[in-house]
């Protein structure tokens, strides 16, 4: 596509175009400008009346007795499109001599001699479309004018790559064969126009800008422009253009949602690897298809070349997606599908440029490469610094919107929930929101804090005072290979899977930790832990500091107890405390770490709630919290312990509430039981083998505590 520009044209013309003039509701401006166009030698004019009141009748019906105008009469107002293919069908069934026409705005702001230079510019290059383009930095430019100007240029550059400088001049000099391809283009009123210039890039036509007067009489106060319907009207067909080339990008962030919530993959990396192909697969069709059809129609490469040019570009662009997102998820603890929402976002942008200027590219026909080096067109290098130049103000665009879409699907979504009819589904999407560490703003944009906590205080498990009585639990003293024996076996609810793990010897469980705690230190991943212990299996226990899921595990909540000594925590520091005693009991309740070690408790960490005590288990209110990742302790009454966890955040495991965990611990006979820290850092280890899948980005989290089997 070329678009030439013209400061002056000068050399000698034998007028052989027709003017058109549309009109509505004219005054004497309109008896002006036939005059004038009269007096440089225009010998065909047509003038149109879109449906006029009837005091404006008499300015036509003065026009009609002037030898080289006919006047074409609309019964009630159609709009400019349409008359001006009112005036085009005539044109075309009449016309014997003239090479094209040469639209005139009817309300004296086009002179003479710019229609006159405009006609002149389209005799020496028919196949172009000639635009008289006005310049809009003078003082006196109506302020809506030069704001709908820069705004329309600004978006035909963004979607088409055409730097247009005036996109709705009505001085436009069209010849024959453009005239029928322009016939066919949609539009009744002033988008028409827009949708012209659209069509140069589907058809490939060429265009010339012309510099005309700006001239704004009376402030334009006649114009029939009606600033909200017609804005509409012009901008629907660019916001289609925007809007097409975002449906693939919406289509593939939540096929690698939907993906990444349904593979039971536990390694993060090849869960994103399989989730981007997967989804890259899915939305390239649509991609494609919208593309070709739509957003670059038009193009004259082979059809076969184009698909080879366009999956060549998804194939790398599905692997920058990839390594992106990996990369950024190692840098960044957070959401995956926000992540690479992100990193789409700019891997769009370059998408869209290499498609128009490679993939779908028009090629120019050596008439319009000769057109271009006659103007003295900008060389190639130069070409390339003003496309880079360009970048920023697209980049912002394209951000924008994007940014827009996501936020209205995302907000779309949630707000369906939270506020449709389901009480239960509000409910569990609060709880399972506020139950993580980094997802719980999208609770609180539509609830307050204050309906939050009555949502959590009344879907929990109920606090309850009572303390372990360890006299209730009768550790069997087995011997052989029955002691040192540990079950795994798979558990299943509605919503969740998970592994439980019996370990018959409970004086084998202890509690592991990194080498110091603090502010400014790191936890240790599970597998460390295990690995440096030389332990058969392990958990994650204990809770600590995470704000918004970026905690580096060095900064455990409530106590640490291990050998019987106080690791973390003061003796006055109050909490569910979850350990086991000299006599290798699990004790559970509400205490002190000084009542704690009064208990002769020698391993224990802070969490909760307590899910079983003394053989009863809690109350459990409302749905029993979120549907999340869990891990969870108990006892027998034999004394075996019993570890679960629950998977989460994929399509086979939603997660599991306080109330499955309650449910599935009887079902194994605990008559002590707790919860552990849960959601992405909930894992189990066993015989060096990671037994269930990580809802951690990057993989297993750093931790400050685990229980592990000697």
């Amino acid at each position: 596509m070329l678009i030439t520009r013209y400061d002056l044209y000068e050399g000698i013309f034998n007028m052989n175009l027709t003017a058109i003039i549309p009109s509505l509701n004219p005054d004497e401006k309109l008896l002006q400008v036939v005059s004038s166009l009269i007096d440089n030698n225009f010998k065909h004019i047509i003038v149109i009346d879109d449906g006029s009141e009837e005091k404006h009748k008499c300015f036509f019906d003065k026009i009609e007795k002037l030898s080289p105008c006919v006047v074409l009469r609309h019964e009630k107002n159609c709009g400019k499109g349409v008359a001006l293919k009112t005036a085009f069908q005539y044109y075309l069934e009449k016309n014997t001599t003239d090479i094209g026409v040469v639209t005139v705005d009817g309300d004296n702001q086009h002179r003479a001699e710019d229609v006159f230079q405009c006609a002149q510019v389209l005799n020496e290059n028919p196949n172009a479309l000639v635009l008289g383009v006005r310049s809009f930095k003078n003082t006196d430019v109506p302020l809506r004018s030069r704001l709908g100007n820069k705004l329309t240029s600004l978006i035909f550059k963004f979607v088409c790559g055409l730097k247009i400088s005036d996109t709705q001049t009505g001085l436009r000099a069209i010849s024959n064969e453009n005239i029928l391809k322009f016939l066919d283009v949609i539009g009744d009123r002033y988008e028409y126009e827009t949708n012209m210039l659209l069509e140069t890039q589907n058809s490939n036509i060429s265009i010339i800008e012309v510099k005309i007067a700006s001239i704004y009489i009376e402030n334009n106060k006649n114009s029939h422009f009606r600033p909200i319907i017609d804005s509409w009207r012009i901008y629907k067909t660019l916001i289609k253009f925007i809007f097409s080339s975002m449906a693939s990008f919406i289509v593939d962030i939540l096929m690698f949602w939907l993906l990444h919530m349904l593979l039971p993959i536990s390694s993060s990396v090849y869960l994103i690897l399989v989730a981007s192909l997967g989804a890259r697969s899915v939305s390239s069709i649509l991609n494609y298809s919208i593309n070709h059809k739509i957003v670059f129609a038009g193009s004259s490469n082979s059809r076969l070349a184009v698909i080879i040019r366009y999956y060549l570009l998804c194939v790398l662009q599905a692997g920058a997606s990839f390594y992106g997102v990996y990369l950024l998820s190692l840098r960044i603890q957070g959401n995956i599908v926000l992540l690479k929402i992100v990193v789409d976002t700019v891997l769009f942008f370059i998408s869209f440029y290499i498609q128009r200027e490679w993939v779908f590219q028009k090629k120019t026909s050596k008439k319009n490469d000769s057109l271009a080096k006659k103007v003295g067109e900008k060389s190639n290098f130069w070409n390339m610094f003003e496309k880079v130049k360009s970048v920023c103000p697209k980049v912002l665009i394209i951000l924008l919107v994007l940014l827009v879409s996501a936020i209205v699907l995302l907000f779309g979504a949630t707000a369906i929930i939270s506020y449709g009819p389901s009480q239960s589904m509000r409910n569990i999407y609060v709880s399972s929101t506020m139950e993580s560490s980094a997802g719980k703003i999208l609770a609180k944009i539509y609830f307050s804090n204050i309906q939050i906590k009555q949502i959590m205080d009344s879907n929990r498990a109920q606090p309850v005072n009572t303390v372990t009585d360890s006299t209730m639990v009768n550790v069997t003293q087995t011997l052989g290979a029955e002691k040192n024996e540990i079950e795994v076996e798979d558990v299943k609810g509605s919503s969740f899977i998970g592994k439980m793990m019996i370990i018959h010897d409970p004086s084998r469980v202890y509690v592991a930790t990194p080498p110091v705690f603090g502010n400014d230190e790191s936890g240790m991943k599970l597998e460390d832990m295990v690995r440096r212990d030389n332990a058969v299996a392990g958990i994650n226990a204990g809770g600590f500091y995470d704000p918004n899921g970026l905690g580096k595990g060095g900064v455990p909540l409530g106590i640490v107890i291990h050998n019987g000594n106080l690791m973390a925590g003061s003796l006055d520091t109050k909490s569910i405390v979850i350990g086991f005693d000299q006599s290798n009991n699990l004790i559970v309740g509400n205490m002190t770490a000084q009542e704690a070690l009064d208990k002769s408790i020698k391993e224990a960490v802070s969490f909760g709630p307590v899910l079983i005590v003394n053989g009863e288990p809690v109350p459990i209110l409302g749905t029993g919290g979120g549907l999340n990742p869990r891990t969870a302790i108990g006892q027998r009454k034999d004394g075996a312990v019993l570890l679960l966890v629950v998977d989460g955040r994929h399509a086979n495991s939603i997660g599991a509430s306080m109330k499955d965990l309650v449910e599935v611990m009887c079902s194994y006979g605990a008559v002590n039981a707790a919860n552990l820290d849960g959601g992405s850092s909930a894992l189990m280890i066993y015989k060096g083998r990671v037994l269930n899948s990580s809802a951690s980005l990057e993989g297993p989290r750093k931790l400050p505590t685990a229980f592990l089997v000697k």
